[in-house]
């Protein structure tokens, strides 16, 4: 034992090299996980915003789009289209019949 410790005081201690991996090793570490409660703060954070703004909607801008109107609307416009063009075909037909 005494030997061992001789040897390691003749050498200079221990090497350089352990004491700055072991340095490096924690301070790499520690960054990395700060990161990661950084990260899952702000997610938390962004999640909270959104719903904060949902809340401040009004009631009809949080539904959802109705796909049913918007197909209900397109039809309708179609059936008012086709009545125009009705009209429309009566009165070159009449025009037809006068000439």
């Amino acid at each position: 034992m005494l030997s061992q410790v001789l040897s390691i005081t003749i050498l200079g201690g221990p090497p350089a090299g352990a004491a700055f991996f072991f340095v490096s090793f924690v301070l790499i570490g520690t960054l990395i996980v700060l990161n990661l409660v950084i990260g899952v703060i702000m997610k938390s954070m962004d999640e909270s915003h959104a719903e904060m703004n949902v809340k401040k909607k009004s009631p009809e801008e949080r539904k959802p789009p109705n796909r049913f109107g918007m197909e209900l609307t397109i039809c309708i416009n179609d059936l008012r289209i086709s009545n125009e063009m009705q009209v429309i075909k009566k009165m070159i037909e009449k025009q037809q019949e006068e000439a």
